[in-house]
């Protein structure tokens, strides 16, 4: 078993840092991470849903190795939560319809900018990212 580390700034802001394995088990260690977050209920189940897409996304489609790593990178310091999801792979262009909903699978930019109030995909000689910002719901 691997183990990924994980920092959370101090303060009002609380930012979060990890560095995941490009492994099929990188997707549960984002989720629970962002189930740390000081953060309302439902925006924690929704960035948890989020996160675990993209992730996927990067250990399926991003052809890394088993010890390249994922970066992700939550930053809660506004009214929104912006998560980042950053690999070394070559990138992609977004799709520019949705799939077949109907279709298993290649749902996962779908659902990311269906829960998101933003989304993107950058791309350079370092690799892609994949962004969204989260509105913070209510507290419970």
């Amino acid at each position: 078993m691997s183990f990924t580390k994980q920092f959370v700034a101090s303060g009002a802001n609380h930012s979060l840092h990890r560095a995941l394995p490009a492994q099929p088990h990188a997707a549960a260690e984002a989720r629970q991470a962002v189930h740390s977050l000081a953060l309302p209920e439902a925006t924690r189940q929704t960035l948890a849903l989020i996160v675990s897409e993209l992730v996927t996304n990067s250990v399926l489609h991003a052809g890394l190795a088993g010890d390249d790593r994922i970066n992700m990178h939550v930053d809660n310091g506004g009214p929104q939560v912006r998560l980042v999801v950053h690999d070394r792979g070559p990138g992609f262009i977004p799709p520019t319809q949705s799939p077949d909903p109907l279709q298993i699978g290649g749902q996962g930019l779908v659902i990311a900018a269906a829960l998101s109030d933003s989304w993107g995909v950058d791309c350079d000689d370092e690799g892609c990212s994949v962004w969204c910002q989260v509105p913070i719901g209510a507290a419970d």
